[in-house]
């Protein structure tokens, strides 16, 4: 029996859409493996000679640090991380051949910057030829678990000469848990010895962490921080470094959240119309430390700063110093050996997007 037309055109039009379905998994899948290419090195040759197609490209500065370049590592931390918000599929090139020099600060945050990528698009990160970086730099970012997030470290990265500085594998986690410092000052002690002010250390961290989650992924309709809206779950990031030639040490915590001077209540007028003259993020990180002021109106709340993260400074015997940077200010509360607290205020053009706090004592 010879089919009529009906079933003809009914077996034509279901090739037509395997044929099409089978083209479209095809393109879901090359899709996929597109997402995947994140080259934290050398553009990698494609096969037949073609180059990658939309390849961001980011270099990195010559000096990570907060100090004197602070304005040049926010731009890049804050450019990389407004592309990462944004859902696209380009490919992604980190040229770290540049850098010469990066402090324990600096490196913490471009650690976190990268884990976030790495959690947010669920993309494994790939190092491409780091026999090309600054060795130094190099091996202190491997010692904070930078490689990690890179698929794994290598013995080669590690300096044949033993370094004065050394840095400390960073934690992460999303909620206030005092285990990861304690890890952290337990692998400090066992380069240092027994180390004093550990009850005022873990008070200063913990009060920190748990601002992370009461206050810096708070949804705010005026965020003045755009990129961090998109920050995800309430993570942060810890880590810590030794400099046995000078005897100090250095903790510090990073989140990716709104910053306290986007948090804190601006109450009086001149506060609300401030902040439409200047900068004054460091004036704002000021007002929460020194009027106990929160994001929120109640009265038990916005004390933390000054009973804790600062009590550790005024209660060290030896030179102290905690040092708070959120969003475009930074506040230093310094103090050296049997003189008076001193606090310093500067705001820079470019913020960091989120909270970073340091303390750096001498033992």
């Amino acid at each position: 029996m010879r089919p009529n037309k009906v079933d003809c055109r009914r077996r034509q039009l279901q090739r037509a859409l395997a044929l099409r379905g089978r083209r479209a998994k095809k393109k879901r899948a090359l899709a996929r493996e597109r997402d995947r290419e994140f080259v934290v090195g050398r553009r990698r040759n494609m096969p037949n000679g073609r180059r990658p197609q939309e390849l961001q490209v980011f270099e990195c500065p010559e000096d990570l640090n907060l100090t004197g370049s602070f304005d040049q590592t926010a731009r890049f931390l804050q450019t990389f991380r407004s592309f990462s918000s944004r859902s696209n599929q380009s490919k992604v090139y980190v040229d770290m051949r540049p850098i010469e020099r990066v402090t324990p600060a600096a490196a913490l945050l471009l650690v976190a910057e990268l884990d976030r990528w790495r959690r947010k698009r669920r993309v494994p990160l790939r190092p491409r030829d780091a026999e090309e970086w600054n060795q130094q730099v190099r091996s202190r970012l491997d010692q904070m678990g930078f490689f990690d997030l890179l698929g794994g470290s290598n013995e080669s990265f590690r300096l044949t000469e033993p370094s004065a500085i050394r840095y400390l594998r960073f934690q992460t986690g999303t909620n206030a848990d005092g285990r990861p410092f304690l890890m952290l000052y337990s692998r400090l002690e066992a380069l240092l010895g027994k180390l004093p002010g550990r009850p005022r250390l873990f008070q200063a961290v913990s009060e920190a962490l748990v601002n992370v989650g009461q206050h810096a992924y708070l949804r705010k309709k005026k965020a003045r921080e755009r990129p961090t809206r998109q920050a995800g779950a309430k993570r942060w990031w810890i880590s810590a470094s030794v400099d046995t030639a000078h005897r100090e040490v250095t903790v510090m915590v990073v989140d990716h959240g709104h910053g306290i001077p986007s948090t804190i209540r601006r109450k009086t007028t001149f506060e609300k119309v401030r902040k439409y003259i200047k900068n004054d993020d460091a004036e704002m990180i000021d007002a929460a430390i020194k009027l106990g002021r929160s994001g929120t109106d109640e009265p038990y709340r916005g004390h933390g700063f000054t009973r804790d993260i600062l009590k550790f400074v005024d209660t060290h015997k030896k030179y102290a110093r905690v040092r708070i940077c959120s969003n475009r200010g930074v506040l230093t509360y310094e103090k050296q050996a049997g003189e008076p607290p001193k606090t310093s205020l500067a705001n820079h053009k470019v913020g960091i997007g989120g909270t970073f706090i340091e303390w750096k004592y001498a033992i």
